[in-house]
């Protein structure tokens, strides 16, 4: 073995062979972002005052507003801006840090998204643990955006992620309960279910998918009656379709039309995603292959990122 030769080679080896050195890292990012979303005095938008941790901010009101039984996808600018999206079990997940205090309850927010995904990319089944840190290590700019912005994308990732080290270990029930709260936080984390078609074990899968869907499904049950439910249900179907029609963002549909002029309807685009997304189930005889089951993870990852309007 070649020794590193200098300082900055060693310093290199140093940081991409010690899990210690990246999880320090990691609660720096998490203890520093933090404080620089919670201490600046609120930003004017618009005419409104708005805090830099906005999001959070929504997420623990909606556990107040479901309590009251008010409808969680209603416009509540004396509070925040934008609306709630996510689905009427969030709040019921939420409340633990939705009672806390604001730098309290979005510490503990922001360290879960952190280190759920810190936890996951280390379980990951790679024989080298460099390869682990490197991907720790290179996904750290996304993983502060996202925090910066109290978002829950370093949570969803850290989900499906966790639903695949699962579905590796046999451990069917806990891969089916990673993928069925992801579902109640954002619906396309429907997406990483497709994972459990390359292993055995499928009816059982599938049994714990619909056994903890249901559970989440009544969970806000505890402080609504069905009806309210019903109707949070409802409103929550209305605003993901206006949403859907009229956002792109920063997807492929966005980029088409933007670069090359393409306004193609979006169910157009996402169906010739979604064939591109299930070729490698032709590829039947690789599915035993780990490495060809880890490119499949990635392009999950990928795809519910480029094609999420």
């Amino acid at each position: 073995m070649t020794l590193p030769s200098t300082k900055w080679e060693r310093i290199g080896l140093f940081f991409v062979k010690d899990f210690r050195v990246v999880g320090w890292i990691y609660v720096i990012i998490v203890i520093g972002t933090t404080a620089l979303q919670y201490f600046p005095d609120p930003q004017l938008f618009g005419d409104k005052l708005v805090t830099h941790y906005n999001n959070f901010i929504i997420f623990k009101q909606s556990f107040y507003h479901l309590v009251a039984a008010k409808d969680l996808y209603a416009f509540y600018w004396d509070e925040y801006y934008d609306l709630f999206k996510y689905s009427p079990t969030f709040p019921i997940l939420f409340a633990p840090l939705a009672i806390l205090p604001d730098f309290a309850g979005l510490l503990l927010w922001n360290t879960l998204n952190a280190g759920l995904l810190f936890v996951a990319v280390r379980m990951l089944p790679l024989k080298n643990n460099t390869t682990k840190i490197i991907v720790l290590l290179f996904i750290i700019p996304e993983l502060v955006t996202a925090i910066q912005n109290s978002q829950s994308n370093a949570l969803m990732a850290a989900l499906i992620i966790l639903s695949f080290n699962f579905f590796e270990k046999d451990k069917l029930l806990l891969a089916a309960l990673c993928l069925t709260l992801g579902l109640f936080v954002k619906l396309f984390a429907l997406v990483g279910a497709s994972l459990f078609l390359f292993y055995p074990g499928k009816p059982r899968f599938v049994i714990y998918l619909i056994c903890w869907c249901t559970l989440f499904l009544v969970l806000p049950l505890v402080v609504i009656s069905p009806e309210q439910l019903g109707e949070q249900y409802q409103h929550w179907r209305a605003i993901l379709t206006a949403d859907h029609n009229s956002l792109t963002e920063y997807s492929i549909m966005s980029w088409l039309k933007i670069w090359v002029g393409i306004s193609w309807s979006k169910i157009w685009i996402v169906g010739v995603g979604a064939l591109i997304f299930c070729m490698p189930f032709l590829k039947l005889k690789s599915f035993g292959d780990q490495n060809f089951r880890l490119l499949f993870l990635s392009s999950i990852l990928i795809w519910v990122v480029i094609f999420n309007h």
